[in-house]
């Protein structure tokens, strides 16, 4: 095995909660989703489990016991260096699946496809302030495959709850979906801000309308450039009104001149129309994590049936994250690669570059004491395999 010694000193600090070969899987599993290129247990196995036999990485997430539920507590608690202010946000991620014995999955639809998808749902809150921290996550599945089933709403109430245990947020944001009554209500005392579907009914005029109609009335439109999902808005204004199951609005509206597309963004606050955009788009901010974890860290490549496995393989990634944010690795690895790591990807590349360092070390240090280079050779491949 390429390293035996962990280069991610933090891990410490979740000693408590494993036994001592457990522990010894939980450093191993971590190295793992940083630098093995397929992410997937095999590929862990092959590199950081010295097994021929990936059942016993199996057996870390299935058979041993250790509560996940404290590490991310625990994984909050040494993370959450800012608990005031900032930002609160809760949304939800597709992971596609091929297999349908795996448990939880079922067919939803995937926008960015245009159809529906077999896949895990994920939804997630996630803490903003400077850095940002993924804080708690449940799956959604459907009635027929749900043991006990929730609505994505139950879900995203109870996850909202669990953070606001931990942090206190200046603002809430989520999407259109979490739009609702049942939302709003428990976030009575919170300001938050959302985007709105263009058939929400407001009150204009003493009538029930659509905001697309509402925006087709409104006139005093000014110029404001901005960029949302790709698309440039170059018109804004604002109305406070009310909403039809949410209550008295601000509701700010974006629209592109140019093919006549709108963008609806509501909130139960008087920020300005500019700070309300502003915070709109770092929602996006979920997005960003949803990417770089799928793409570094393994977040859709597992191939595990079992949810219990697959739920604790999504905790160690939300920890693998923070661990990677951490600021004294960063300061650590930005000390090795001589440059200020901004980005997950370079934060694994610069783990990667340190552990064949480490390699590289233990290889001289075993030429030096048997001095032939073919018994090096050979020990490294046995301990490779």
């Amino acid at each position: 095995m390429i390293a035996d010694i962990s280069i991610i000193p933090s891990l410490s600090k979740f000693r408590t909660l494993f036994n001592k070969p457990c522990f010894n899987h939980f450093v191993r599993y971590i190295h793992g989703l940083v630098v093995s290129d397929k992410k997937t247990i095999n590929s862990i196995n092959k590199d950081f489990m010295n097994s021929k036999n990936q059942s016993s990485l199996n057996r870390f997430l299935t058979k041993y016991k250790w509560d996940e539920n404290k590490l991310n507590e625990l994984r909050l608690k040494e993370f959450l260096t800012k608990r005031n202010g900032g930002m609160l946000i809760l949304d939800d991620s597709l992971i596609e699946k091929t297999g349908k014995r795996i448990e939880g999955v079922g067919y939803l639809f995937d926008h960015t496809q245009n159809k529906n998808i077999l896949c895990h749902n994920i939804v997630s809150t996630h803490y903003v302030n400077g850095n940002q921290t993924p804080m708690h996550f449940e799956l959604y599945q459907k009635k027929e495959t749900a043991e006990k089933f929730k609505t994505k709403i139950e879900i995203g109430i109870e996850l909202i709850k669990k953070a606001l245990e931990f942090v206190s947020p200046s603002v809430v944001l989520f999407d259109a979906w979490y739009l609702c009554e049942e939302i709003v209500e428990a976030l009575k005392g919170k300001i938050w801000v959302s985007r709105a579907k263009l058939n929400r009914l407001v009150k204009y005029e003493g009538k029930w309308i659509s905001v697309k109609k509402l925006a087709s009335q409104l006139e005093d439109f000014r110029k404001f450039d901005v960029e949302i999902s790709d698309e440039r808005y170059n018109l804004i204004t604002s109305i406070t009104t009310k909403m039809k199951g949410i209550g008295k609005v601000k509701l700010v509206l974006l629209k592109n001149s140019l093919n006549g597309n709108i963008v609806a963004i509501t909130t139960n606050s008087n920020y300005s129309n500019e700070t309300i955009v502003m915070l709109n788009k770092k929602r996006f901010a979920i997005e960003t994590f949803y990417r770089d974890s799928k793409q570094n860290l393994g977040f859709g490549k597992y191939q595990l049936r079992k949810l219990d496995a697959i739920v604790k393989h999504l905790w160690l990634v939300f920890l693998t994250y923070s661990l990677l944010r951490d600021s004294c690795l960063l300061k650590s690895l930005s000390e090795v690669v001589s440059q200020k790591i901004r980005t997950i990807g370079e934060s694994c590349r610069a783990v990667k570059g340190r552990i064949v360092g480490k390699f590289v070390e233990w290889s001289i240090e075993l030429y030096e004491k048997i001095g032939n280079i073919g018994e090096v050779v050979k020990t490294a491949m046995e301990g490779l395999y």
